[in-house]
């Protein structure tokens, strides 16, 4: 069965470990999956919120309070022995289903009430690059190839020359899903808007433009691709993009 949580206040903790004094970014209730920040753990943020900790009691923002880094909680119902706990779309709270965009595991239940929490740590951030763009490379192309289920967290770029003659010359940075091919509508655009290499930047300055406003759409199932599509031919820009990875 799925497990219910409650978000009423009425978990408890029956046993916590690895004890913190930590200042609130925002209110929380006893249980909740807090972030390292302080603020509530967020399986559908737009910005990655990761649970770090358990909160282990009720607090305002901006109050100091107790957490843990791990915890058996009780009050919960319907999870069944052995099944893996997931954080929530839901800030702060818990599910058996995993999330689609922040696949991280917290723990897993004891029994149908009681769940055994001590959230999984990330590991570190990665970085993946599109090599030279220029005149000469400026053909659509791939350049990673996910092994594993991660998210794109951003998108740098940086130029040592800006296009001078192709005022509609554009990239797209766009995740790979289908077989039919770059610049396919089927795939899909990492970047909020295609970056125009004449306008949109300034020659020697990193550049971290405005990512997809749909958060499903920046998560990398195994097997998904990224890949650069171009449109009109590059005379005088000369630069590279890199993406910032982490696990999801």
């Amino acid at each position: 069965m799925p497990l219910t949580d409650v978000t009423d206040g009425s978990r408890v903790i029956q046993w916590g470990s690895g004890a913190i004094k930590i200042v609130l970014a925002a209110a929380c209730k006893p249980g909740d999956l807090l972030t390292e920040a302080g603020a509530l753990a967020d399986a559908n943020a737009a910005t990655p919120a990761p649970a770090a900790y358990i909160a282990g009691e009720k607090g305002a923002s901006a109050d100091t309070i107790t957490a843990y880094r791990r915890a058996i909680l009780s009050g919960l119902s319907g999870a069944t022995l052995g099944n893996v706990v997931y954080l929530s779309d839901t800030a702060g709270s818990y599910t058996t289903t995993p999330s689609a965009t922040q696949r991280q595991r917290v723990g897993f239940a004891l029994n149908a009430t009681d769940i055994f929490v001590e959230p999984e740590r990330s590991l570190e951030r990665f970085a993946v690059q599109s090599g030279v763009i220029d005149a000469t490379y400026d053909t659509d192309r791939y350049f990673f190839v996910a092994r594993e289920r991660v998210r794109v967290v951003s998108i740098e770029v940086v130029a040592s020359s800006t296009e001078i003659t192709g005022s509609g010359t554009t990239v797209q940075v766009q995740k790979i899903v289908t077989t039919d091919g770059i610049g396919n509508a089927a795939q899909k655009n990492l970047l909020a808007a295609a970056l125009n290499l004449k306008t949109g930047l300034a020659a020697n300055t990193v550049l971290t433009p405005a990512l997809t406003a749909t958060v499903a759409d920046l998560v990398m199932d195994k097997g998904n691709s990224l890949a650069l599509d171009f449109t009109n031919a590059i005379a005088e820009f000369a630069g590279i993009i890199t993406v910032w990875l982490e696990p999801a």
